[in-house]
């Protein structure tokens, strides 16, 4: 099990400045992006790059949901379990991390 702040995080945008920030389910930020006092850029600047970021949960649970030595019987019965796991947790994951 990670330590990491629990998902589902969302992807944010401040009050038009361009400045990108992604919230943990309570609404607190887990990144913000924007720049400094002195203009240095710093965090997460770029909506693609929030978004993949924000889908980084998803993304892990979906790998460690793969079953490493699941006995599935047959081609038929792993075939159908596989298509359930990409339907259900890996392309949701992936359109999430590519604002799909």
């Amino acid at each position: 099990m990670s330590s990491h702040t629990p998902g589902n995080w969302k992807v944010g945008f401040d009050d038009g400045t361009g400045k990108s920030y992604i919230t943990d389910p309570e609404g607190r930020v887990v990144v913000r992006g924007g720049f400094d006092s002195l203009g240095v850029k710093h965090g997460v600047l770029k909506a693609s790059d929030a978004r993949l970021i924000a889908a980084a949960p998803e993304l892990l649970e979906a790998l460690e949901s793969v079953p490493a030595d699941a006995d599935f019987g047959c081609a038929e019965d792993f075939r159908a379990a596989l298509d359930r796991w990409w339907s259900s947790v890996a392309s949701p994951a992936i359109s999430k991390a590519t604002g799909q």
